[in-house]
């Protein structure tokens, strides 16, 4: 009987994977409206013009610094999260927010892209797949530009139960609006 090599889950590399996208988009944001590097950008601010309810159970309130709000299954190491950033006559770009997120992600591949009504704008919902630490993941993300501000909710998982806990998800985006 030939038997697989289990291969353990880091969950550390999906709480780095969290950051690194958090950090692309923090990245992204402070050099977006640089016109010349002598310019100095002020840090963006988390946004406070939002109203959410909390994931269901099975997801559990997890702290981080690195986003607003992040929620775990830790049974299926399951995570959705909610990252805003607001700056001054900032100018977006959803699919360059995309494009970031997707490199936190080993052998990333768009697998939907498409532009979306949400709250009463303009939003990009994007299904993505890759690797974290050679682990198959797929993420689900929704991008919303509003006032000056951006917002990234997004749903991670293993790919092969991506499918199991989607439907907290597409509540969690139901019940999440921009003031």
């Amino acid at each position: 009987m030939h038997h697989r090599k289990k291969t353990k889950f880091n969950h550390q590399k999906v709480i780095s994977f969290f950051i690194s996208i958090s950090c692309l988009c923090f990245i992204f944001f402070t050099l977006n409206a640089c016109v010349s590097v002598d310019i100095k950008q002020k840090p963006g601010k988390k946004s406070d013009q939002f109203q959410m309810k909390q994931p269901a159970l099975p997801f559990e309130t997890m702290k981080t610094d690195y986003v607003d709000y992040a929620w775990k299954d830790y049974a299926t190491d399951t995570m959705i999260s909610v990252y805003s950033e607001c700056k001054e006559n900032q100018t977006t770009n959803l699919q360059q927010i995309e494009r970031e997120a997707m490199q936190s992600l080993s052998h990333s591949q768009v697998i939907s892209s498409e532009t979306i009504a949400y709250n009463e704008r303009g939003s990009l919902l994007t299904i993505a797949s890759g690797d974290i630490d050679g682990v198959p993941m797929k993420v689900k993300m929704l991008t919303i530009s509003k006032n000056f501000c951006n917002y990234t909710l997004m749903y991670s998982s293993k790919e092969e139960r991506f499918d199991k806990l989607i439907k907290y998800f597409d509540k969690f985006i139901l019940d999440f609006h921009i003031l």
